[in-house]
């Protein structure tokens, strides 16, 4: 029988994980990320873009595998449930097709000369799906029960990586290429620098116990309350990737600022977040900046959702033509742009959303009322942006043996 799963699992990850391994972790963790916050406030928005990047971006094995037959007869010998997991296919991420994550038991697709494609089309809709993710108990594809195995790609060994599991921290090497240089995050994402002081902190203390993921979880919580957002208790326990993937992260898991609506929603959908929490998450752009080259399409071609007067004001830091000032910065939140506060929901109800992707949850949309009331209702914000990240750190992330405690957050062991 086949077992067929969407969905996130937090199944070991706890408050009071390092309690007796490192009690100390998290004063450790706050007191480097409240020194880096002090000197560049920029960098609090940083860190928390560095999580949510960490997070979203997960997948393994079975890329376009031309050997499926010869995997599938080979996972025969493993225990009797697999679970596997697909990102949605173009469609459902342009919106065009609603995506449908659900449970199937599998009971005869063993005589499928094709079964993990049948499997993703289940899944996806779609004929090829960009990525499937597939992990067993017991033997996989010739590989242990957690991280490793084969993806089908000659043969060639690949470690397991999910969500919240420290992969984007991986530099690229002579023979791996990361996700650091993925669109999403290059020249974007920052704050390795930070990490790498914490887990130098944190390991003087604590060798080899607390794993790069967790520092990351613990760093975007600590930013957010250093820059007057709520708290809340980070839950901790999760281990870190060997491998990481360029193709996953440039794969369409990450929302493009360009993003409309639908695809916000289906983008966040097919990681078990609702469209609540998208909007609350968003949220986050109340601190931070944004470059040039990815706002400049806004300031100048959108004229029914924007403030003329606030185009203008961005226009004087942001040249028309692509290549001309790409780098210059902007905040997201216009009017306290290094607090954490509610003012991003009123900036969009004003049309002054920097990104087009912020914009279009305030446009006459199914989203609009949310907005309204976070706008109106910061408490409400607060509350409801603590349960969203808290739902986001457990989006399957490696525990228990999987994974390893890297010793260096930028390369595995």
């Amino acid at each position: 029988m086949l077992v067929l799963l969407m969905g996130s699992s937090s199944a070991q990850l706890s408050t009071d994980f390092y309690k007796k391994s490192c009690p100390n972790v998290f004063s450790v963790v706050n007191s480097v990320v409240k020194s880096a916050v002090q000197k560049e406030k920029r960098m609090g928005a940083s860190l928390l873009r560095l999580h949510f990047h960490d997070c979203f971006v997960q997948g393994n094995a079975v890329e376009k595998d031309r050997h499926r037959p010869r995997i599938w007869a080979r996972r025969r010998r493993c225990s009797e449930q697999l679970w596997a997991t697909a990102t949605p296919s173009p469609k459902q991420l342009a919106g065009t097709v609603t995506p449908r994550p659900y449970s199937l038991v599998w009971a005869r697709r063993r005589r499928s000369p094709n079964p993990l494609g049948d499997v993703a089309r289940a899944l996806t809709g779609a004929a090829s799906p960009s990525l499937v993710v597939v992990e067993g108990r017991g033997r996989v594809a010739g590989g242990g029960a957690g991280e490793g195995g084969s993806d089908g790609l000659g043969g060639r060994p690949r470690g397991l990586f999910r969500g919240c599991d420290g992969s984007i921290l991986l530099d690229d090497t002579s023979s791996f290429t990361g996700e650091k240089t993925a669109r999403p995050n290059i020249n974007s994402i920052r704050g390795y620098e930070v990490i790498d002081r914490i887990k130098s902190k944190v390991d003087a203390v604590c060798p080899g116990v607390v794993s790069c993921a967790d520092i990351v979880a613990m760093a975007a919580r600590d930013s957010v309350v250093l820059l007057g957002g709520p708290n809340w208790e980070v839950k901790v326990g999760r281990r870190d990737s060997k491998t990481a993937s360029l193709s996953a992260a440039n794969n369409g898991q990450l929302p493009p600022p360009t993003s409309t609506l639908t695809n916000l929603i289906n983008r966040f959908q097919a990681k078990g977040l609702s469209t609540k929490d998208m909007v609350v998450l968003s949220g986050a752009h109340t601190i931070g900046q944004a470059r040039c080259t990815v706002f400049r399409d806004r300031i100048y071609n959108e004229t029914n959702n924007i403030d003329t007067s606030f185009a203008k004001l961005r226009q004087g830091n942001c040249p028309r033509t692509n290549g001309s000032g790409d780098n210059k910065l902007a905040p997201l939140d216009l009017t306290t742009p290094t607090l954490f506060d509610n003012a991003y929901f009123k900036n969009l109800i004003a049309k002054k959303g920097l990104l087009h992707s912020d914009q279009v949850l305030y446009n006459g949309g199914s989203t609009d009322s949310l907005i309204e009331s976070y706008s109106k209702n910061p408490k409400s914000f607060n509350s409801d942006f603590v349960a969203a990240m808290i739902r986001m750190g457990d989006i399957t992330p490696l525990i228990g043996s999987k994974g390893e405690i890297r010793k260096n957050c930028r390369k595995p062991n």
